[in-house]
């Protein structure tokens, strides 16, 4: 058993190599309608990968405008777009510095919760 991230694993799906039993994102994917979600068993259940294009503490505002508008104006290519959504990456159209920082507050939150409730500790 293997839990992996969509981009690699649609393809093996679509191959017949292994057998997918569900996604853990919150809705199904499209390239993969008739895969329930773990949520449909599991309600709540939502872990996915994410990525994104991060600077140092302290970069100037100016550049990470500059760097926000590149990978924005990159984001909007067809060609660019459609071959992420193709290997399953749903695209997070027209992010500013100010969204990812909400986001990644969000997410380091969720996990550092999850973790203390289920008692890990950092050695």
């Amino acid at each position: 058993m293997v839990i992996d991230s969509a981009a690699t694993a649609i393809p093996i799906a679509r191959s017949g190599q292994a057998c997918v039993l569900g996604v853990t994102s919150a809705a199904r994917l499209a390239q993969l309608p008739s895969i329930p979600t773990v949520a449909e068993t599991l309600p709540g259940y939502n872990a996915y990968t994410w990525n994104a294009i991060l600077a140092r503490a302290g970069t100037a505002p100016e550049a990470l405008d500059r760097m926000n508008a590149a990978v924005n104006f990159a984001l909007q290519k067809p060609n660019l777009r459609k071959r992420l959504e193709d290997l399953g990456i749903a695209v997070m159209s027209e992010s500013t510095p100010t969204s990812v920082d909400a986001f990644l507050r969000t997410e380091t939150g969720k996990w550092q919760r999850l973790l203390r409730e289920a008692g890990v500790k950092a050695d």
